[in-house]
């Protein structure tokens, strides 16, 4: 009931209301995963690292092989400048759950810091298996990583493509 209470709050934008939602349920029954994962991308949207890991190491616990825990783990990972293990767990988040897009955006834009052209390429996977709707994000981050790239005539195209593709 206080998980759901902690959705609802969040549809209102009632933050507070959610986070501490969130806080109640996970102290009610620390197994439920659900509130565990959002509350712990909540402490990562805020910035609260130590708390983000307190999650993901009991979501480790529970549930080792859920996508959404081990994208959690490797974004902790990434936070605290564990590169190899980030990138293990976004590759394994991405075998888990190819439909999300979020670890493809995460090892994408990793790896295009040191190769662009492997980070182009991890997006080009994703946005290559993902519906229309859910690869306009990767889309868009492709383009910016051409931008940074100073790809400017593959930037054009991808402008266009994307304004084609998505008119509104």
């Amino acid at each position: 009931a206080r998980y759901l209470m902690a959705l609802l709050a969040e549809q209102k934008e009632d933050f507070k209301g959610m986070f501490n939602g969130l806080l109640v349920a996970v102290d009610a029954d620390p197994s439920n995963i659900e509130a565990r994962l959002k509350l712990g991308m909540a402490f990562i949207a805020i910035g609260d690292w130590v708390h983000a890991t307190e999650q993901s190491d009991a979501l480790q616990k529970l549930a080792p092989e859920d996508a959404r825990v081990v994208l959690l783990q490797a974004r902790v990972d990434l936070q605290n400048g564990k590169l190899t293990a980030a990138r293990t767990g976004l590759e394994k988040s991405i075998q888990l759950d190819p439909a999300n897009s979020d670890p493809v955006l995460i090892l994408g834009a990793l790896e295009a810091k040191d190769d662009l052209d492997r980070g182009l390429a991890i997006l080009d996977a994703g946005i290559a298996r993902m519906p229309a709707g859910k690869a306009r994000q990767l889309r868009e981050q492709r383009v910016l990583l051409l931008a940074k790239g100073n790809r400017i005539k593959e930037v054009e195209e991808g402008l266009q493509a994307l304004m084609r593709d998505y008119p509104d």
